[in-house]
């Protein structure tokens, strides 16, 4: 059986979300690294976004399959 990769309009809205999440939020990176850099009780902001990439990665199998329904 051959695997099939991610369909089209999958990868474009992808793209379009990522898009739209670096535009808002860009502006505010340099200020938050400045923050983390010079406050010592705000450190663990570099750490955040490199555990939260792992722990995404090695759930990538199970995300998908996952209900998709709000919760209350």
């Amino acid at each position: 059986m051959i695997a099939e990769g991610p369909s089209p309009g999958w990868m474009l809205g992808t793209g379009l979300l990522a898009a739209l999440f670096l535009a808002v939020y860009g502006p505010l990176v340099p200020g938050l690294v400045r923050d983390w850099s010079s406050h010592p009780i705000l450190s663990q902001g570099f750490a955040i976004p490199l555990i939260s990439a792992f722990l995404l990665w090695s759930k990538r199998r199970t995300l998908p399959t996952l209900p998709r329904h709000p919760s209350g």
